[in-house]
């Protein structure tokens, strides 16, 4: 019981994932910098995030389509 509650709580503990709908074609780096501001460490987190959580291939030319991101 005490572990489920664990995890229960590390679970809810979490960020929020939410779907960011872009123009067609706008570069992965343009969207990070939106997203995370003028702080260039937080940008370069969130890019590298959204590489990773959408599966771009090419960040130049991302696929259409909405893209998690963190909340």
């Amino acid at each position: 019981a005490a572990w489920i509650a664990d995890m229960n709580a590390a679970i809810g503990s979490l960020p929020a994932v939410t779907a960011f709908t872009t123009p067609p074609g706008v570069p992965v780096w343009v969207l990070a910098q939106y997203l995370a501001g003028d702080d260039p460490s937080r940008v370069i987190a969130a890019y590298r995030d959204l590489i990773a959580r959408n599966d771009i291939y090419h960040p130049a030319v991302p696929p259409p389509g909405p893209f998690e991101v963190l909340a």
